[in-house]
């Protein structure tokens, strides 16, 4: 007897989406998009998430190529003078569908966007002249993708794909390290096709029957380790913080332009990619105080926070905003504009441009700063110093967040930085301001060491 056994995914994101084609068009890095113009993550990118996680959780090589295929080196015999190594492909066993858009009450989503300026990973600073504009799909969008395979049992990886997704470690589409890509999982669905005669496949092709169809258990398995360190900061902007959006005209009444924070679904939020770069520039100055030299620090960089070559063992979050206050400047009251108001100045001469008045929006809030390290083996501790040293830089109001920082604008207050997950019997809690509790300041330096000796290694 033969049988065809297909799971589907229904899939809901938590976070931006974008998956490209990686070329930039009329309206920035866009969407892939079918001939009908709706969105969708192609099969090819769904089978690459899903392989390399199946890595990330130590599965046997030759157990996913025998799954997903692959190339594999052949064992040449001694009396080839080749130096070239053979290679053979072996033809996946399983089918991934492309992931297509579930529309809410038939209508199509709007084309949502989000603006930024690249930064330059040395110095922290923005680069001239390099804003970029990325179309994403929102919070909230429903996917759905189906796995099939014949005969062969890979229940198991379907398990493992499950609770990978309903950790938040399994992630789908492009910028992954900047918060994008998180989902949890609606439901899973398995349809079960016997194949015992020639009917059987008659009534499988022609009218598509003969299943078994059940709904599974979308929980995650008991006793299952989610191989994840997480750094908390809990804190506030008590002067203020601010970032260069230009705001909707519905967002204000003043003629001009007012710039502020990003924002969405009506709440202000700090792009992860802000975070993450000022992190890691700050680690970059570490780095090259540790090797002496910035092409170590280059790599080792690329290598907590991502490249263009590959992804960081680092993930970021948006940071969203709460107990919103807006900074407002007390004048006449036949000005009705109480934004706070600069004038530009010429750097060159230092006299102010004329009629060069820039308006803005400064926002006091409460926040809380989330990062995840992947901690799928023991070579995650390298990281930990690192990170925690710039995180209670920044937690301490030392590392001013956002734009006109000059002006002590950004500076965030956290009374401790929380570590948690992996390798932590209990959560540690390390002082922003004052000295660091003994027991903790002891595992802390377990950590230091590992990461001198990484420093150390070429």
């Amino acid at each position: 007897m033969s049988q065809k056994q297909r799971y589907r995914f229904t899939i809901q994101s938590v976070s931006p989406v974008h998956f490209g084609d990686g070329e930039d068009g009329e309206d920035g890095k866009a969407v892939l998009r079918n001939s009908s113009g709706e969105p969708f993550l192609c099969g090819n990118a769904i089978g690459g998430a899903l392989r390399d996680y199946l890595r990330a959780v130590q599965v046997p090589e030759q157990d996913i190529r025998n799954c997903m295929g692959g190339v594999e080196p052949v064992k040449q015999d001694e009396n080839t003078n080749s130096d070239k190594p053979k290679e053979s492909f072996v033809t996946s066993s399983i089918y991934i569908s492309d992931a297509r858009l579930l529309k809410r009450e038939g209508k199509r989503e709007p084309k949502v966007y989000r603006e930024g300026t690249a930064i330059d990973a040395h110095t922290g600073a923005a680069l001239d002249k390099q804003k970029y504009k990325l179309e994403y799909l929102p919070v909230g969008t429903e996917l759905s993708f189906t796995i099939e395979f014949e005969d062969q049992n890979f229940e198991s990886f379907i398990q493992i794909w499950k609770n990978g997704i309903k950790s938040g470690a399994l992630q789908f589409g492009g910028k992954k390290s900047n918060g994008f890509g998180c989902f949890e999982l609606l439901k899973l669905e398995r349809q079960v096709w016997a194949f015992q005669c020639a009917e059987d496949v008659d009534a499988y092709l022609f009218e598509g029957s003969n299943d078994h169809s059940e709904s599974l258990s979308t929980e995650r398995d008991e006793g299952e380790l989610h191989a994840q360190m997480s750094f908390t900061l809990s804190g506030k902007f008590p002067y203020g913080v601010y970032q260069a959006f230009a705001l909707s005209e519905s967002e204000h009444s003043i003629e001009g332009t007012l710039t502020g924070l990003l924002k969405e679904g009506g709440t202000y939020v700090i792009p992860a990619t802000s975070i993450r770069g000022l992190l890691r520039q700050q680690v970059y100055k570490l780095l090259i105080r540790m090797t002496d030299s910035t092409e170590l620090a280059d790599k080792k960089c690329a290598e907590m926070f991502g490249s263009k070559d590959g992804r960081g063992k680092f993930s970021f979050e948006d940071v969203k905003l709460s107990e919103v206050k807006r900074v407002v400047v007390e004048r006449p009251e036949k000005e009705k504009d109480a934004e706070p108001t600069y004038v530009k100045i010429d750097r060159l001469t230092g006299s102010a441009f004329k009629g060069a008045l820039k308006r803005q929006r400064e926002i006091q809030a409460e926040a809380v700063i989330e990062i995840g390290l992947d901690a799928i083996d023991e070579s995650h501790r390298r990281y930990v110093f690192p990170i925690v040293y710039a995180l209670r830089l920044l937690g301490s109001g030392q590392l001013p967040i956002g734009g006109r920082t000059g002006i002590g604008l950004g500076q965030f207050y956290a009374n401790h930085t929380v570590m948690k997950g992996h390798g932590l019997e209990t959560s540690l809690s390390l002082s922003n301001s004052g000295r660091i509790e003994s027991a903790v300041e002891a595992t802390l330096r377990i950590y230091y060491k590992e990461f001198e000796r990484w420093c150390r290694a070429e």
